[in-house]
């Protein structure tokens, strides 16, 4: 691979990471479609890439190969609005064309990437803290109408800003870790501080579950550091106890009011337990064939109650929405594909290179959140998020592709 075609690749990929988040979370067409022009044209450009398919996990290839065939049939003939999912279609082939291309990156480039995933994350944080103390209340060039009073940055939704942040802080303190462990002082001390920030923004949205989503994912991910590094483990706890402490003293009326209005929502889960109940009826009769991906907003209109007062576009269950879209048998597997890649990259990762296994714990941390947060809202339905998450999850197969790739130089070598 060239050095020319090497900086494209890698300069595209940047791009691609500040411009999703900053197009609105590219959930307007222009954003959508900008982000897969892209991606398509950096996979013309490195086409070479699907010489690395083979190396994937066994039930990963083979499950995606089976989703894709089953799309493009529900697509041609079971697809209540086809047009539609072969847009939502051309957007999901995107974003595997940047997970390929995230296996022909050097390791030098992973670690940067990972490292602007933060600083895209902290300047989000950066600007949607100066936009609501400062009383502005804006979204770029245009006035907030809702979640005035908490953090959005550049996202439309609180959640949705929140989903980003969950990534970009798994990633965040992978990258920490690794700078203390190397002795890079100054950029741990940097990337400490603006934790901090990022912390504090993500306090600051409001969003209940994505802080607490973030905070299991960690709590579960870091018990695999405790085995590998107990003093890495300790350090990792202080800090962010550190970080969230000091967050939730500075954010403490909006996470106090959030968590006392849980109660009072307790009994719908602010309207999501009537939206999936409603769902019921839609799910059985679309169970096997699906509505088509993107359809969900034309299809459950129609089986939505009155006790919802608005028109609800997504499902607020990630699950929910992809199984009414793609039908149950597909959504099953496509899930259990994704599980299957965790459960590979959790095992394959050597504890012996602690630089490379914190970056993976911290990526899986990062996904793992947002995961969560899928079953009450509907991160994996904003591209930018889709996408971050795309790419966190091929960053960490690639980086276990150059363990793999030492220990088997080790062996040959003894």
């Amino acid at each position: 691979m060239s050095a020319a075609r090497t900086l494209v690749l890698e300069a595209g990929i940047v791009f691609g990471v500040f411009f999703a988040p900053l197009a609105f979370g590219a959930v307007y067409p222009w954003g959508v479609l900008a982000l897969s022009a892209l991606f398509f044209l950096l996979f013309c450009l490195n086409s070479d890439t699907l010489l690395q398919f083979p190396s994937l996990p066994g039930y990963f290839r083979f499950s995606i190969l089976l989703v894709l065939a089953w799309v493009l049939v529900q697509t041609q003939f079971f697809s209540v609005s086809p047009q539609q999912s072969r847009l939502e279609l051309l957007q999901w082939l995107s974003f595997a064309a940047l997970f390929m291309l995230c296996l022909k990156l050097p390791r030098t480039a992973v670690i940067w990437i990972f490292f602007f995933i933060v600083l895209a994350g902290t300047l989000e944080s950066v600007y949607g803290l100066y936009e609501v103390l400062s009383g502005k209340e804006m979204i770029l060039w245009h006035s907030k109408e809702y979640h005035r009073g908490f953090v959005t940055g550049t996202y439309i939704n609180r959640n949705n800003y929140a989903g980003f942040m969950e990534m970009a802080l798994g990633v965040h303190g992978g990258l920490m870790l690794r700078a203390f462990h190397k002795k890079q002082g100054s950029f741990g001390a940097v990337l400490l501080l603006l934790l901090g920030v990022s912390m504090f923004g993500l306090i600051k949205s409001g969003s209940r579950v994505g802080l607490m989503g973030f905070l299991l994912s960690i709590g579960f991910h870091s018990l695999f550091l405790w085995k590998k590094n107990v003093k890495g483990w300790f350090a990792l706890l202080f800090i962010l106890l550190a970080c969230l402490g000091a967050g939730a003293a500075l954010g403490w009326s909006t996470l106090s009011a959030r968590f006392l209005e849980f109660g009072a929502s307790l009994k719908t889960l602010d309207g999501r337990l009537i939206a999936w109940h409603d769902m019921i009826p839609m799910l059985r009769r679309y169970a096997l064939t699906g509505t088509g991906l993107g359809n969900f907003q034309w299809v459950f209109p129609a089986y939505q109650s009155d006790r919802l007062l608005y028109g609800w576009q997504h499902a607020h269950n990630d699950y929910l929405e992809l199984a009414a879209e793609l039908g149950v048998p597909a959504a099953a597997v496509l899930i259990t594909s994704f599980l299957s890649l965790w459960g590979a990259s959790l095992s394959q990762a050597d504890r012996k290179d602690f630089s490379s296994f914190v970056l993976v714990l911290g990526g899986l941390a990062g996904a793992g959140s947002v995961a969560l947060h899928g079953f009450s809202d509907f991160n994996f339905a904003i591209p930018a998020n889709a996408m971050t998450f795309v790419l966190i999850l091929g960053l960490v197969t690639r980086l276990l592709q150059f363990n793999r790739q030492k220990i088997l130089i080790k062996k040959n070598y003894d």
